[in-house]
Order: structure tokens, then C-alpha cells, then sequence
């Protein structure tokens, strides 16, 4: 199983990144777009494992929502790694406040005190509207670099649980399966089963 860790949206969070995918979108750009139902905020991928691995994480995940209080995200530029120019990926940023990045830190350390080890890389964190189709040439993306700068989401986002994802990979793309939930700041016993 392919697994990760993410905050999941509402559906009127959803739809307003579909709306900035509609833009982005509507200017013949080289990339396959990101379904609205996929649009989530990954905290942390663990890649595969075999399916007894998903109860420690979501193990996990209920006690470091436990440690967590609910809070506010809002959404900040439009941008691309590795570059505007030369995307991979096109994605909205998260603005990380304290306390996503506590959030994130408590799940880093129990995951490596669990053996999973710590992801060292920065924490940047976004959602992924789109990626480049291979064989995509830079001079394809120049629509893009203008019109990022003027897109974006002024709305702020309740952020008060986190969810173990499955990823399938299928002929028409990922799909994602919620496998557990924590809420944050009330994690009981039993709790985190897929709805």
C-alpha cells in the first residue's frame, strides 16, 4: 500500500482550487490537472508498505492530532518546482503557520521514533494543481509565468483533523482512499475509522 499523511479540504475549499486549475487550464498549458477530489495539503509521504504498517500510522496520527489544537490555514501564491519556467509541478502554497509546522514536527518525531525515519527535506507546505506532461518544452509555460502572479485564493481554511490516504494507481490517475482520521485536540480510543 502507497501511503501518506495529509490534511484533507471541504468541498467548497476543493472548488475553489478547481477554479484556479480553470484559469491556469484555459491557457492550453502542458499539464494533466489535478481532479478536484484529490486537492489535499500532504504532511508527510511514507511510500509502500505492507497493510499491518497502516494501524501503527494511524496510531500515529491519533496521538500526534491529541498533542495538536485546531487552527487556520490560508492560501498564499500561485508557483512551481523547480521553477516557473521549467515546472514539474505546478502547485497553490499553504501558508505555514506555527502551528501547522508543530503539527508536522510532532508527526516527524514519532514517526522516527516508530522507525520510520525523519523527512529532512524543507517543508514547503502546497497543494498540487497540476503536473507537466513529459516531453513539455519551457517555452510552453511562458502563459503560465504571467498569469500566476495574478491568481490565487483569499479565503482562510479550518484546519482540525488529519487523515491517513491510500494512493491507487489507476490507468486514469491516482485516487485516494481515506484509511483513518484523527481529530485534532480530541483523539479518543477507537477513533480514526474510515467513514
Amino acid at each position: 500500500m502507497r501511503l501518506f499523511v495529509a490534511v484533507n479540504f471541504s468541498a467548497s475549499v476543493r472548488k475553489a482550487l478547481a477554479g484556479v486549475v480553470s484559469e491556469l487550464s484555459g491557457v492550453g498549458l502542458p499539464v494533466r490537472w489535478t481532479p478536484e477530489a484529490n486537492f489535499h495539503l500532504t504532511l508527510r509521504w511514507l511510500g509502500s508498505h505492507d497493510p499491518p504498517v497502516a494501524d501503527i500510522v494511524a496510531d500515529i496520527l491519533r496521538e500526534s492530532a491529541a498533542d495538536a489544537e485546531p487552527f487556520e490555514a490560508g492560501f498564499g501564491a500561485v508557483g512551481a518546482f523547480p521553477s516557473p519556467r521549467r515546472p514539474r509541478v505546478i502547485w497553490i502554497a499553504v501558508e505555514a503557520g506555527p502551528r501547522l509546522r508543530l503539527l508536522r514536527d510532532q508527526l516527524e518525531r514519532r514517526f522516527a521514533g516508530e522507525g520510520f525515519g525523519r523527512d529532512d527535506r524543507s517543508f514547503r507546505p502546497h497543494v498540487t494543481l497540476g503536473r507537466a506532461r513529459r516531453g513539455a518544452r519551457p517555452g510552453e509555460f511562458r502563459p503560465f509565468v504571467a498569469l500566476a502572479a495574478d491568481l490565487g485564493i483569499e479565503r482562510s481554511v479550518p484546519v482540525t483533523s488529519i487523515d491517513l490516504m491510500r494512493s491507487h494507481t489507476e490507468p486514469a490517475g491516482a485516487r485516494y482512499e481515506r484509511l483513518a482520521r484523527a481529530s485534532l485536540g480530541a483523539a479518543l480510543p477507537g477513533e480514526g475509522a474510515a467513514e
